[in-house]
């Protein structure tokens, strides 16, 4: 019985700690993983990757944070919920504001 008991507990213990996960919402600067993105998006283009890799500097030299597709995307499901309307806290109608004009995705800068 206490083995069956244990073995419930960890597994339990176990399912919670993988399903936790560590969203950043907060970035100071621009990220290494959104240089790395844009390397493997124009891969093959060279043009695109110099072209994209001004831009990039540029906003970055206007106070832009630039972050990978996936860094952004909490983000921008929150700035999403915000100009569609829907329910927010106050905290995250504040952030939604001032992430706006602070984050960009790389993706943007590539299209």
């Amino acid at each position: 019985m206490n083995k069956v008991l244990i073995t419930v507990c960890l597994c339990f213990l176990g399912s919670l700690s993988f399903s936790q996960e560590n969203i950043k919402l907060v970035y100071s600067s621009c990220t290494e993983k959104s240089l790395e993105e844009l390397e493997k998006l124009t891969l093959n283009n060279k043009l695109k990757y110099k072209t994209a890799l001004i831009e990039y500097n540029n906003l970055k030299q206007n106070g832009k944070i630039i972050l990978s597709s996936k860094e952004f995307a909490p983000i921008k499901k929150i700035i999403h919920n915000y100009q569609n309307g829907n329910p927010l806290s106050q905290e995250e109608k504040i952030y939604a504001e001032e992430a706006i004009n602070k984050y960009i995705s790389i993706t943007e800068i590539i299209k």
